[in-house]
């Protein structure tokens, strides 16, 4: 078994959260629209709903709308970084 097929397997066996704030990124939404179709891990996306689906029809992305989708303003996700930052 491959390195990458073995690591794979274990985030299957081990389900875990992830949450991506860069939902305006398409590199972003395509990898969870991989890691949701491959059954990678639990995909919360932080942004605006309605762009996110759009872009996911834009880029043909059909997982993206099985993350949780949360509509949290930037300038709070800035706030939580740099809180997290200074620790």
């Amino acid at each position: 078994m491959e390195l990458l097929d073995k690591i794979k397997t274990n985030a299957r066996n081990n389900i875990q959260r992830i949450v991506l704030p860069e939902s305006h990124d398409e590199r972003t939404l395509r990898a969870a629209d991989t890691a949701i179709h491959e059954n990678l891990a639990q995909i919360i996306l932080i942004g605006n709903r309605e762009h996110i689906l759009k872009d996911a029809v834009i880029y043909g992305l059909k997982e993206i709308e099985k993350a949780t989708l949360n509509l949290v303003p930037y300038s709070f996700i800035i706030c939580l970084m740099a809180l997290f930052a200074s620790r």
